[in-house]
């Protein structure tokens, strides 16, 4: 924090979605937007200089993947990805980063990320992002379990992973942007994928893997 406020790097090419986030960045003092840029190459430029404290970060930018430019370099950044692509948050969440934020982004959903990156630099909740990095092996091995054994598609295990997260069905359903018989749909598929699922789960240590087990057990 230099002069009394964090410093902000939004990396969007929409403008419809640069505005958004400036806008809802607008009710936050505390954070002061110092840069925005819309390519590849102007991203590897501001990361060689002297680290921001937040990023906003679209994936898909029209010159390259910018998850891939962040993950080649070093950072202190915190990272949160703002993008229309629900298929990437096991990549992106493996490198690191604070939230996903999948467009359209609710401002309700937008000030529930900016608190925890206020609470993450004032140690709030240190120790829990530190038990995420330690158990971000077993989330990547709940992922290829249900993938793989169970047979959900990579929408269905998104669905997954973000239950045992604590999100409630209806923010699930902002996220991916679908309707709610599309939802009910995937939590019927999913139910019926994974009928055995109780018994497999007791052999991933992470103590909100039950979450899920109710959550299946629920729908």
């Amino acid at each position: 924090m230099s002069s009394g406020y964090y410093t902000v790097m939004i990396v969007e090419d929409e403008h419809w979605a640069r505005e958004i986030i400036t806008d809802y960045l607008a009710r936050f003092p505390q954070l002061k937007i110092l840069s925005l840029i819309s390519t590849s190459d102007e991203l590897k430029i501001e990361l060689q200089k002297e680290p921001y404290d937040l990023i906003f970060l679209d994936i898909n930018l029209a010159t390259d993947n910018a998850l891939k430019v962040i993950q080649d370099k070093k950072r202190s950044s915190s990272v949160i990805i703002t993008t229309a692509r629900s298929d990437c948050s096991l990549d992106a969440y493996d490198i690191g980063v604070m939230d996903y934020l999948v467009k359209p982004i609710s401002e309700e959903r937008f000030i529930k990320a900016i608190n925890r990156f206020l609470d993450y630099k004032m140690g709030g909740i240190s120790e829990e992002l530190i038990k995420q990095n330690e158990n971000r092996d077993t989330f990547k091995r709940l992922f290829i379990t249900l993938q793989k054994e169970y047979g959900l598609t990579e929408t269905e295990a998104v669905i997954c992973k973000r239950i045992v997260e604590g999100f409630s069905r209806e923010e699930i359903q902002f996220q991916l942007s679908i309707s709610e018989e599309t939802m009910k749909s995937h939590f019927r598929k999913i139910y019926a994928k994974t009928l055995n699922f109780d018994n497999d789960s007791k052999n991933l240590t992470h103590g909100k893997m039950q979450k899920l087990t109710i959550w299946l057990q629920k729908l």
